[in-house]
């Protein structure tokens, strides 16, 4: 997969506060991490880190975990991965969470 161009990333965003507000906007936010995955950009970042909070569904962490992976040098990213890694209810993702923070490290 090549670099998804900051612009498209950008352009999207409209439609990721409007799932927010959308009863099944779940769907398109789960098609946008699918389909943005890859992307640094600062913006989703943040819109995904500000949201993932109040997420309820572990499959829903799970996915925001792959699209933040890419980001995890962020101090945002990484708090919230260290978080994930101690407190989420869902094993798979405390492994998930150290595995990423691992590599991080790693490449520091």
């Amino acid at each position: 997969g090549g670099e998804i161009d900051d612009e498209i990333v950008s352009s999207m965003m409209p439609l990721w506060t409007a799932s927010l507000e959308d009863p099944k906007g779940g769907y398109l936010r789960w098609q946008l991490l699918e389909n943005l995955r890859g992307t640094t950009n600062g913006e989703f970042r943040t819109n995904i880190l500000e949201w993932i909070g109040e997420e309820e569904s572990s499959k829903m962490r799970g996915q925001a975990l792959e699209t933040l992976a890419p980001m995890a040098s962020d101090p945002n990213v990484t708090e919230w991965l260290e978080y994930l890694a101690e407190n989420d209810s869902e094993p798979r993702i405390q492994e998930r969470a150290l595995g990423i923070l691992g590599n991080n490290n790693e490449g520091k």
